[in-house]
């Protein structure tokens, strides 16, 4: 039986600029706010897997020396942070539903229900983090979940399907489990989301 590896995509979003074959620059990009360092990158004419090395006024470079495919102006980019998971989370049971809403007793006696919606929450325990994934996951935690923001969350990380979710009580509470080396740990992160459905 195979376990599912999941993955957290965040600060999703699209913008345009042009595409030179050949060139590790993106010219021309129409809203540079929305890119940032480290961010996956793609569109058409860059390569899969490819990340923001650096960033200028109105351009950045590709990482580790990719370069553009094709030439194509005013190419649809999308940019997100990702982060893909080595091991299974922890997770003995999946997405509770819960309806919320308000509960009353009529003058008959009899239960009044109004559910104004329902709301999804799951406890997974992302575990075994390495030194490089434990990094990502807390600057995803200081510089974006605890502040209520909502992020995807894929059950598979080769899967397209996503749920998005926000942090249920906005704690981050890791532990480390084992030493790998000097100031090198790997580390266990129980994580509370909640959607509403």
């Amino acid at each position: 039986m195979a376990f599912h590896i999941p993955k957290i995509e965040y600060l999703n979003d699209t913008t345009t600029g042009d595409v030179a074959s050949g060139s590790g620059t993106i010219t021309n990009v129409a809203d540079i706010e929305k890119v940032q360092v480290g961010m996956d990158v793609a569109g058409l004419g860059i390569p899969a897997g490819a990340k923001v090395g650096s960033l200028g006024a109105s351009s950045f470079t590709l990482a580790d020396g990719v370069l553009g495919t094709g030439n194509n102006v005013g190419a649809t980019l999308t940019v997100q942070h990702t982060i893909s998971f080595d091991y299974p989370p922890q997770e003995p049971k999946g997405e509770r539903l819960t309806g919320k809403g308000t509960e009353s007793d009529s003058i008959s006696g009899k239960r009044q229900t109004s559910t104004t919606f329902v709301e999804g929450r799951r406890t997974p325990v992302l575990s075994f983090l390495s030194p490089a994934i434990w990094l990502l996951v807390r600057e995803f935690m200081i510089s974006h979940a605890l502040y209520g923001r909502t992020f995807r969350y894929y059950d598979d990380k080769l899967s397209v399907d996503y749920i998005e979710y926000e942090l249920e009580n906005r704690v981050f509470d890791p532990e480390k489990i084992a030493s790998r080396a000097a100031n090198e740990f790997v580390w266990r992160v129980p994580v509370t989301m909640r959607r509403a459905l």
